[in-house]
């Protein structure tokens, strides 16, 4: 069947796809009303589809190959990444001058080294949802403790609410 067989054989992966698929027809429909053909939605939603199905590829592939205690470590480890930019943002974008604000691109909300408010709050609610998910006591005990989890959790959900992006807010919900 070859190594991505059991891959597609996931009933999570088939719900994306078809989630993709309706965000598809959704797109197409609106832009036709809106605008009266579908380039538009071709155009700008293609982009943005592409790289949420790699973020669901990315996913569904590290759900199958990799234990627990791996994509335990790698969410910490980039939740701390993600927290550590957003702070560095939010302690130095006063003391740089307008062009060290235009070379990080850090113009209006938070959105660390992301470059947009939105992939950030996008990544941040990906690290949230796997931090947040249940998991073996015996595991979890031995990677970190509970008060680490909170803590990270709480400054991931500032961020995300200090963004001021509305996906991140759908995410949170």
């Amino acid at each position: 069947r070859g190594l991505l067989g059991s891959l597609w054989r996931r009933n999570s992966m088939w719900f994306g796809l078809g989630s993709f698929l309706v965000m598809i027809i959704y797109g197409w429909t609106v832009g036709y009303i809106r605008f009266g053909s579908n380039d538009w939605a071709t155009a700008n939603r293609l982009l943005g589809l592409i790289a949420i199905f790699s973020y669901l590829f990315a996913g569904a592939s590290l759900a199958c190959f990799a234990d627990s205690v791996f994509i335990r470590r790698w969410s910490m480890i980039g939740s701390m990444v993600l927290i550590l930019t957003g702070w560095v943002q939010l302690l130095t974008a006063q003391s740089f001058a307008e062009c060290g604000m235009s070379y990080f691109r850090w113009h209006g909300m938070l959105s660390g080294f992301c470059q947009d408010r939105n992939a950030f709050s996008f990544i941040c609610v990906l690290f949230l949802a796997i931090i947040l998910l249940p998991s073996d006591p015996k595991i979890s005990s031995k990677l970190e403790p509970f008060r680490v989890t909170v803590l990270i959790a709480g400054c991931l959900i500032f961020l995300i609410i200090y963004s001021g992006s509305r996906s991140g807010w759908v995410g949170l919900v």
